[in-house]
């Protein structure tokens, strides 16, 4: 049993997998395919319901019809074998020249082989009613034979002539049908020995076309121009109804580059304005936290700078010497350690605007206060924040510069994003580390320059621009920064 499980599992799966690329990625166009999907499966379970009812009435309607010609048919021959044997001939003359019957009528010597239509289960079900209404009229002694012919092939009189071969002068007393091939329901009745009579009807309508198709081209055309106006007022009423979604959706992103857009309308369902105003609250809460956090650290670095200033002075009137340059490397710490900290809440703030930034000119300005930098390699514009990505570019440059002293910029463009390969020849840092160097403050052990910020800021910055920074080693040495920004975030 587990193992019938887990292979459903595995073929659920793989059915998933098949058919998920197919599958639309909008609202929109997954509530219209689910909405055509059920209307489909109501059309078809409906459709089958109607049929096999249709059917049943269809099949109780014609053996009704088929009933109704064999017992005039059988008045006709209880008639005709009542007469005596020299008057029937006579007699049916007669009823010719008065206009004939609703049957065509014939004195045969022999029976005629007819062409049996028996290809649909229509037609087997005629033949069968009228072999059962027959037994029961007239018993299982009575030779008979019955049969359901198309009109342009059925035979009449003793030649088998074709009933369409007839002269004009004997049209009125041929088969009037509305199509060459409809069915004519035949019956042979023996009345002696060397006579039999001929009765031959054709089947009204609707019985006249057995082989009918199921859906006629009218209703398939009503049957899909109904579902398309359904489709055309759904799509209009859901595409207005997700107005307010996609206009949070859009919110959202504008969301990480300005703080500063206006509140989004609460229009809608009760459930997107409750999400509306939620997250109208929640922009209006962030505005204020950075507002207050630029406030504070302002306020932070204001207040810092006079006692950093004092123990200067005091380290300065210090008379060990020795004593005092551990005092001064300390201080100096300190200040590194508070202006790191400022700077990284500041390079990682969301108020400057997005802007359409030419990343080779950007890339050359910046490394003109470097030496030992070369760049190669082209990339096209991109659309982001120029002062954090100069921030990105300055950080990753003097990290690189730091612990290699030299540094290689390798640009790729791509279609959707760029990549800028930062190498330095440096040692490199050990595979383990590559992670733990992006946190905040963190420095490797063998080293003690620098605040532990520098990474932690670029890597920030870069996903603030859809992007990401990652560390691997060269093969031959030192450290390659990959950075990969989006083109338009």
């Amino acid at each position: 049993m587990s193992h019938v499980n887990i292979d459903s599992g595995r073929y659920i799966r793989w059915l998933q997998n098949m058919f998920r690329p197919l599958w639309p990625r909008s609202l929109l166009s997954r509530m219209l395919c689910m909405l055509v999907i059920a209307l489909l499966l109501a059309e078809s379970i409906s459709g089958s319901i109607w049929y096999r009812q249709f059917s049943l009435r269809n099949q109780a309607s014609l053996e009704s019809t088929i009933k109704g010609l064999v017992q005039g048919m059988l008045t006709s021959y209880n008639f005709m074998s009542s007469l005596p044997y020299n008057y029937r001939h006579l007699v049916l003359q007669q009823q010719l020249a008065l206009g004939g019957s609703q049957f065509f009528i014939s004195i045969n010597n022999h029976v005629l082989d007819e062409v049996q239509l028996l290809s649909s289960q229509a037609a087997k079900t005629v033949v069968s009613q009228a072999k059962q209404e027959l037994r029961t009229q007239l018993g299982e002694r009575q030779a008979a034979i019955i049969s359901l012919t198309p009109a342009d092939q059925l035979k009449v009189f003793n030649a088998g002539v074709l009933v369409e071969n007839l002269p004009p002068a004997w049209a009125r007393f041929g088969i009037t049908t509305s199509h060459k091939d409809a069915p004519v329901l035949v019956i042979q009745l023996q009345l002696n020995a060397h006579e039999w009579l001929f009765l031959a009807a054709p089947l009204p309508p609707p019985y006249d076309q057995l082989e009918s198709p199921l859906f006629s081209l009218r209703q398939v055309g009503f049957t899909l121009c109904s579902l398309l106006l359904v489709l055309l007022f759904t799509w209009w009423l859901i595409r207005r109804e997700l107005k307010p979604l996609a206009r949070l959706a859009h919110g959202a992103l504008e969301l990480n580059s300005s703080l500063d857009s206006e509140p989004l309308p609460e229009e809608g369902s009760a459930e997107l304005v409750t999400a509306t105003r939620s997250f109208n609250q929640m922009q209006s809460r962030l505005r204020a936290y950075l507002h207050n956090r630029e406030m504070l650290f302002t306020a932070i670095s204001h207040d810092l700078k006079t006692p950093l200033t004092r123990l200067r002075l005091r380290v300065e009137m210090l008379e060990d010497d020795k004593l005092g340059k551990k005092f001064e490397q300390d201080v100096a710490d300190l200040e590194m350690m508070v202006k790191g900290a400022l700077q990284s809440m500041k390079d990682t703030d969301l108020h400057e605007n997005m802007e359409s930034i030419d990343i080779m000119n950007l890339l050359r300005k910046t490394m003109d206060a470097y030496l030992n930098v070369n760049v190669s390699g082209k990339a096209s514009p991109i659309f982001g924040r120029p002062l954090a990505i100069k921030r990105l570019l300055n950080n990753i440059v003097e990290n690189g510069l730091n612990y290699g002293r030299r540094v290689e910029i390798v640009l790729s463009d791509h279609r959707d994003y760029i990549m800028l390969f930062v190498r330095d020849f440096g040692p490199g840092i050990p595979e383990d580390q590559w992670e733990k160097v992006f946190k905040p403050y963190y420095r490797l052990q063998q080293d003690n320059r620098g605040s532990g910020l520098g990474l932690a800021i670029a890597r920030s910055i870069a996903r603030a621009h859809g992007g990401e920074v990652a560390l691997r080693n060269h093969p031959a040495s030192g450290l390659i920064v990959e950075v990969r920004l989006q083109r338009y975030n």
